[in-house]
């Protein structure tokens, strides 16, 4: 692999997570829940409903089916990804003509307070990010991705254009698959890269979708990366965390006859009275 000499800039981003890092141990918790940094995770649940992310910090999180397969299939995804120190990575980062960085933390900061994200994989060509990779695991695999999953990528995107990167050509992916994945669950890591090749000769321009992998049940939806629209969410989500204003319930209330936390929300009586 040819290698491409950018010592100094690999140098100083990796020297800039250390420092956002070392904040994140110094904060008072000043946020809410006395919270020292918010995780992308929560912004993506704030738009799905501002309320469930609030009463999932007042009861605590309830595992469901999804998550479960959601921690499983990831960990067999990343498997076979080669284990590297923090400075490693950043250096072959800016030094590797092409590279995958799968289920990595970075630290961004953004209007004084520090985010935390783990793309699913994310591709860097030349110290340049080209593809953020999202996976989801649900019943409802063949239909378009929520608004709050795009936000999960859009807010990636956003915060690694804070941490200096060009997201000039900046792309990301959700793929959706089955809940039941297990005989393709050997295929997931190969999906990227499918997708990317796919990315570089599509001529029919973004958004796009390649559906049914393989024969899979597997769908892959790709967008060119927005960075006005991820601001402005993000903007939005920080004002609950900075106590500016309360929990937004979600629109939908279909969302709320499936919720986990329903009985501890203001819509309880409201969707009782309707079952």
């Amino acid at each position: 692999m040819k290698i491409i000499g950018r010592k100094k800039e690999w140098e100083k981003f990796y020297n800039t997570q250390i420092t956002i890092r070392k904040k994140i141990k110094k904060n008072k918790g000043s946020l809410k829940f006395k919270k020292r940094y918010i995780e992308n995770s929560q912004i993506a649940g704030q738009v799905f409903c501002e309320r469930q992310v609030e009463l999932k910090h007042i009861l605590g999180e309830v595992e469901t089916e999804q998550l479960t397969t959601g921690r499983e299939v990831h960990g067999e995804a990343s498997k076979d990804s080669k284990r590297v120190s923090q400075q490693e990575r950043w250096e072959k980062i800016f030094t590797s003509v092409y590279l995958w960085v799968s289920e990595s933390l970075f630290f961004a900061d953004y209007k004084d307070v520090q985010f935390v994200f783990k793309p699913d994989r994310v591709l860097f060509e030349r110290g340049v990010p080209k593809l953020l990779v999202e996976y989801k695991f649900s019943k409802y695999y063949n239909r378009e991705p929520f608004k709050s999953q795009e936000i999960q990528l859009l807010s990636e995107g956003l915060f690694l254009n804070e941490l200096g990167f060009n997201i000039d050509s900046l792309f990301y992916t959700i793929i959706i698959a089955p809940l039941k994945i297990e005989k393709n669950i050997k295929l997931l890591p190969e999906i990227p890269g499918y997708v990317y090749k796919k990315i570089m000769n599509n001529k029919r321009g973004f958004p796009t979708s390649f559906n049914d992998i393989n024969g899979t049940n597997i769908n892959a939806y790709v967008y060119q990366f927005e960075l006005d629209i991820a601001k402005k969410n993000v903007d939005w989500a920080l004002r609950y965390w900075k106590e500016e204003r309360e929990a937004e319930l979600t629109k939908n209330i279909n969302k709320c006859r499936s919720c986990n936390y329903i009985s501890g929300c203001e819509r309880k009586n409201i969707i009782s009275n309707q079952g």
